[in-house]
């Protein structure tokens, strides 16, 4: 291998581990920080820019799955952005009010797009370029050096989030390293703004957790090396599980049962023996303890429980019921991508408007399919078949095939945000959006994005053993 072919690959594993964390550092949030997600978007062109000069020949399938997604984002932005007929325009839902607003200011109509806040739907959909810069990233680069690195990054990231979680609840808040100013203080956020999405966040690391110890476990060789490995990666495991509860996060709590049973299930995969059906029973028992151990002493979760199901107005409830009404009359068209806040105040109840208000409907699909309508929505469940088949694929496959592991932890990992969007909006966060991004593209994509045969890749694993 020649000195530029060396550069090349450490170059490509340092920008992957680079791009992880910069995403983790400045999408945390899904509402502030709009500095650093321009910086951020800003990054992920420059890196899909580079990925694609200095990456070799990739698998049609690869690049099928690039140019769709590309597609879809300049597609929605032309659809929502172009101005309509004044006519027509009129026609649509709601457009009454704003002719009515424009006639009493007496000003003219500054956009007949079919979005009701062009401006913040073409941002919207720039945003969209984070997660398709995370899924390039897997996919041109090798496999071998994209999947592997990626699973080390997890790793050490999850860790880095966790141990800022536990400064910030140990910390007096007037100190405590927040990243955000609109947050929940007083409680392990870690990188992000929301409690419930750092405890997602921690959720999907821990099926690279699994995978990175059931391969620690089939070389295992009783050297010292492997167990300063496994002491390591049990140190990991405690100190994630630990924020995981710390967050009082109740989809964490929720969502923690079956990412852990499932990485229980991928780390004992490779052995049916009777021992090792033992010791993950043993397993599953000592993480339900020392979950109720957390949960019973933990300070921040004091309440826990309690949480409210009515139906007021700020309330999960309250602003679903508000969400089906805007649905019944926005199904078809949407009301552009990200516009979701300034639509609902349209229909909210005036008497109960406070300093507090709804800007997410708290079901990512619900909220999906206002703003971007039918089309939307087709779009969404072609996406969901892709995924589905691809769940299905890689858990029916044999553990001997190479790479299944960490397909299999990346197809848990997705998971998480595609259940908490049930009740919140996780990928709405730029970092969990590009996190889930990369672990799409692990289930999806080949393992051998470059057409070589099987031959290098079996001298590379033995110039590695040796």
């Amino acid at each position: 291998m020649t000195v530029w072919h060396r550069a090349r690959h450490m170059g490509q594993r340092l920008w992957i581990i680079l791009y992880f964390l910069a995403a983790l550092l400045l999408g945390g949030a899904s509402l502030e920080g709009q500095a650093g997600k321009t910086m951020l978007i800003t990054l992920s062109c420059l890196s899909a820019l580079l990925i694609l000069i200095t990456a070799r020949s990739a698998s049609s399938q690869t690049l099928f799955y690039i140019g769709a997604a590309f597609l879809a984002c300049c597609g929605l932005a032309l659809f929502y952005i172009v101005p309509l007929p004044k006519g027509l325009w009129a026609d649509l839902p709601d457009r009454a009010i704003i002719e009515e607003g424009a006639k009493l200011l007496s000003e003219p109509i500054h956009s007949t797009s079919l979005s009701f806040a062009p401006e913040i739907s073409l941002l919207s959909v720039l945003a969209f370029m984070v997660p398709l810069g995370g899924f390039m990233l897997i996919g041109l680069i090798k496999w071998r050096r994209g999947a592997e690195t990626l699973k080390w990054t997890v790793i050490a990231a999850a860790c880095l989030s966790s141990l800022l979680g536990f400064a910030q609840l140990m910390l007096p808040e007037t100190s405590a390293p927040y990243f955000y100013e609109f947050t929940n203080r007083g409680s392990p956020v870690g990188s992000f703004s929301n409690a419930n999405h750092q405890a997602s966040f921690l959720n999907m690391c821990l099926p690279f957790l699994a995978a990175a110890g059931a391969r620690l476990r089939l070389d295992w060789q009783g050297g010292d090396d492997e167990s300063a490995a496994s002491l390591m990666l049990g140190l990991a495991a405690l100190i994630i599980i630990a924020a995981i509860f710390a967050a009082g996060s109740a989809a964490g709590y929720l969502l923690f049962a079956p990412v852990a049973l499932l990485s229980l299930l991928l780390f004992f995969g490779a052995s049916g023996s009777g021992s090792g059906r033992r010791l993950t029973l043993i397993l599953i028992l000592g993480i339900a303890g020392f979950a109720g151990f957390i949960i019973f002493t933990s300070p921040v979760l004091e309440g826990l429980g309690k949480t409210s199901l009515d139906g007021g107005p700020l309330s999960r409830m309250g602003s679903w019921d508000i969400s089906f009404a805007i649905l019944s009359e926005h199904w078809l068209w949407g009301t552009g991508p990200g516009t979701f806040e300034q639509i609902y105040h349209l229909y909210e109840d005036p008497t109960t408007v406070t300093r507090n208000y709804v800007a997410h409907a708290h079901n990512d699909y619900l909220e999906w399919w206002i703003e971007t309508g039918l089309s939307g929505l087709l779009l969404l469940i072609g996406l969901l078949v892709v995924w589905g088949r691809a769940f299905v694929r890689i858990w029916t496959q044999p553990l001997s095939q190479s790479g299944v592991r960490l397909k299999r932890a990346a197809s848990i990992a997705t998971l998480v945000p595609l259940f908490h969007s049930l009740v919140d909006y996780p990928l709405r966060t730029p970092a969990i959006a590009c996190f889930a991004a990369m672990c799409l593209a692990l289930m999806v994509l080949p393992k051998y994005t470059v057409q070589a045969p099987e031959r290098a890749e079996a001298e590379e694993d033995r110039h590695l053993t040796l």
